[in-house]
């Protein structure tokens, strides 16, 4: 089973999704296109050469959900 963690309460892709009301599956797909979007500005703009403390406010700021 897969799980995620926000604001440090671990919750299954399940649990996610009861509380979105969506499917653990149309969970996995959000994770999985957002981590992807991470990847490609962390490879593009910043060329891997980020800190895990720069991470979370260049998520915030350029990460979109569309």
């Amino acid at each position: 089973k897969g799980s995620m963690t926000l604001n440090d309460v671990e919750m299954t892709l399940k649990e996610v999704g009861d509380v979105m009301g969506v499917s653990n599956r149309r969970v996995y797909q959000i994770e999985q296109r957002a981590l992807k979007k991470i990847r490609k500005i962390l490879l593009t703009k910043y060329q891997g050469r980020i800190t895990l403390e720069d991470l979370l406010p260049v998520i915030k700021e350029e990460l979109c959900y569309d």
